[in-house]
């Protein structure tokens, strides 16, 4: 009887989020990609830290092309220490494509994440505000999915954080 509940809880598992078509991904591990929700569509994203903090995220499809959402952060949530919040306000994430993906041509997405990872510090004397690993902050990404062995993808970007950290590290990243 136990063998038959895990059958059917594993193909259960699997059928959960199959469309009719596949939509590319939102983001892949921590980088964005040029995919967006599709309208009336949500997702709601848990990143477990170290040191027992936990990373909400919501994202909603506002449009086919236009994705916006809220994070929040709370350090030491799990475990025996007194919990801390990151910072009063939560952070966005606001995803636009300019482009549709076609047969010969990338998807084009402008966005902006400032949630960053790990424990926020607050500015003080010695160093400016900012979270352990910066949040990727505006960014333009170019996106190609083929249908090949699943959705295979070809994503690249680049970024800037000018809000965190200190001046020298203010500079494009490309990812």
């Amino acid at each position: 009887m136990n063998f038959i509940i895990y059958c059917l809880s594993f193909l259960l598992l699997f059928s959960i989020g199959k469309t009719q078509e596949d939509l590319p991904p939102v983001n892949l591990v921590s980088l964005p990609t040029a995919g967006t929700l599709q309208q009336g569509t949500w997702t709601l994203d848990l990143h477990l830290q170290r040191d027992g903090g936990v990373l909400s995220n919501v994202l909603i499809g506002m449009t086919s092309n236009f994705s916006l959402g809220l994070s929040y952060g709370i350090q030491s949530l799990i475990g025996d220490s007194l919990p801390s919040i990151n910072r009063a306000t939560p952070e966005v994430q606001v995803k636009y494509r300019l482009f549709e993906e076609s047969e010969l041509y990338p998807a084009i997405l402008l966005g902006l994440n400032t949630q960053g990872l790990g424990t926020f510090t607050a500015e003080d004397s010695l160093t400016n505000a900012r979270y352990d690993f910066k949040a990727v902050g505006f960014y333009t990404v170019l996106s190609k999915n083929w249908d090949v062995m699943g959705n295979l993808g070809l994503h690249l970007g680049a970024n800037i954080n000018t809000w965190e950290g200190d001046t020298e590290e203010n500079l494009p990243n490309f990812f």
